[in-house]
C-alpha cells in the first residue's frame, strides 16, 4: 500500500487508514483480535502498533535458552500488556495434569515496553539485595529471523557535544565491539553499568502485574506502563515528571566509567596471562571505552548459524546471550515434551500450548 501510494495519489488516504492497519496487525498473527483492540487504547494508531508487532514481538516471541537449559535456564518470551516479556521458568515438579494442575513458578528476565508512537523501551529485571530492581537500556537492533539475543554495554555520544555526522563516523570507525572483549571485562562492565542505572520499583513491586488478569482493569495496566515509560525517560526523578515534558533523557552512564574501570584494572595485575595478552586486552578495553562518553545496557537480537547437539543449540559461553529454540511444524504422530508434557499437544504446537497454559495459571493465581 505504501509503495502503491507513490504511484497513485488516490491511495494516499489508505496509508493512514485505521482499518487497513488493523487488518495488518491481525495478519502478523502474534495477538488475537481482542488484545489488538485493547492495546490500541494505549498507542497513537494501529500503524504504530503494527510497527511494534512486526519489529519487536514477532521475532522475539518463543522459547530461549542459556547454558545448561536442562537445569532451568529456559526463558519464555510472550506478550504482556503493550509489551514483550521474557520470563525464566523456575525448575519445579508437576503432577499428572502438567502445568494445568497448579501455579507455574517464574521470574521476569527482561521487558520491552511499546511507546505511544510504537517505539520500544528496554528494561532488564533483577534484584538488589531483597528488593526488585529495574535496569533501563536500549534496543539496538532486532533482526526478523533472529536466533541469538545479546545483553551488552553500549557506548554512546551525547548529541549536544557533537553532530550526528560525527557520531555516525565514530561508530563506523569503531574497531572494538563489546563482543570482542574478554569474558571477565564484559562481566565487570555489565556490573558497573547495572550498579549505576538500577531503579528500585518502590513499595508496590511492578513485577507483579506483567500480564493482564481478570482482576486487573485497563486503568491499572496503563498506570504501570506509564510508570515504566517515565522511569525510562527520567530515571530516578520519574515520580515528579510528566511524559509530555521535554527534558534531557536519563543518562544511563557517564564518562567517569573509565575512571572507575582504572580502579578495577588493578585487579587484573594478578591474572594468569603473559604481558602480550595483558597489553592486548588493555588496548581493546581502552578502544571500546573511547567510543562513547555515556554507557548503557543494550539488547541486540541477531541471526547466527548455530549447530545443535541432542536438541540444544551449541552456545558460545563467552557471551551473555540467549539462544532461540526452533519450533517445527507439529506432526500427528509426535508429541512435544520438555518443560511440561500435555496430552493436548497432538493438535497444537508446543509454543501455543505453553503460552495458553501460562496464561491460564496466571489468571488462576491472581
Amino acid at each position: 500500500i505504501c509503495n502503491l501510494s507513490f504511484c497513485c495519489k488516490s491511495l494516499c488516504a489508505l496509508v493512514g487508514s485505521e482499518e487497513i492497519w488493523l487488518a495488518q496487525c491481525e495478519l502478523v498473527k502474534v495477538l488475537p483480535l481482542s488484545e489488538i483492540l485493547q492495546w490500541r487504547t494505549g498507542i497513537s494508531s494501529y500503524k504504530a502498533l503494527c510497527r511494534f508487532l512486526v519489529e519487536v514481538m514477532k521475532p522475539l516471541v518463543g522459547i530461549w535458552v542459556h547454558q545448561s537449559p536442562e537445569l532451568g535456564n529456559v526463558v519464555y518470551v510472550m506478550p504482556g500488556y503493550l509489551s514483550v516479556v521474557g520470563c525464566r521458568i523456575i525448575p519445579q515438579k508437576f503432577g499428572p495434569l502438567g502445568i494445568q494442575e497448579g501455579r507455574v513458578m517464574w521470574s521476569p528476565v527482561f521487558e520491552i515496553i511499546c511507546g505511544f508512537d510504537g517505539s520500544n523501551k528496554f528494561f532488564l529485571h533483577g534484584r538488589d539485595g531483597e528488593d526488585s530492581c529495574l535496569y533501563p537500556g536500549f534496543v539496538t537492533g532486532i533482526e526478523k529471523t533472529c536466533n541469538v539475543l545479546h545483553l551488552e554495554v553500549e557506548p554512546r555520544r551525547e548529541k549536544s557535544l557533537c553532530s550526528e555526522n560525527e557520531i555516525e563516523r565514530e561508530e563506523a570507525s569503531r574497531n572494538v565491539s563489546f563482543s570482542e572483549l574478554t569474558l571477565s571485562d564484559k562481566k565487570k562492565l555489565l556490573e558497573l553499568v547495572t550498579s549505576h542505572v538500577g531503579l528500585h520499583d518502590g513499595p508496590q513491586p511492578l513485577t507483579g502485574r506483567l500480564f493482564p488478569t481478570p482482576k486487573d482493569d485497563e486503568r491499572m495496566l496503563s498506570e504501570r506502563r506509564t510508570m515504566l515509560l517515565k522511569m525510562h525517560k527520567f530515571g530516578g526523578n520519574w515520580k515528579h515528571k510528566n511524559l509530555e515534558e521535554e527534558e534531557l533523557c536519563y543518562n544511563t552512564m557517564q564518562v567517569d566509567i573509565e575512571r572507575i574501570w582504572k580502579t578495577l584494572a588493578n585487579d587484573n595485575k594478578d591474572m594468569d596471562s603473559d604481558d602480550d595478552d595483558r597489553e592486548s586486552r588493555t588496548e581493546n578495553l581502552q578502544s571500546f571505552l573511547s567510543a562513547g562518553d555515556t554507557f548503557g545496557l543494550s539488547l541486540k537480537a541477531s541471526y547466527t548459524e548455530i549447530s545443535s547437539y541432542i536438541g540444544w543449540p551449541i552456545m558460545n559461553l563467552n557471551h551473555f546471550s540467549l539462544y532461540k529454540l526452533p519450533i517445527k511444524n507439529q506432526v500427528d504422530s509426535q508429541e512435544y515434551t520438555g518443560l511440561c508434557e500435555l496430552q493436548s499437544t497432538k493438535r497444537k504446537s508446543f509454543s501455543q500450548v505453553f503460552r495458553s497454559g501460562i496464561k491460564h495459571i496466571l489468571r488462576r493465581s491472581s
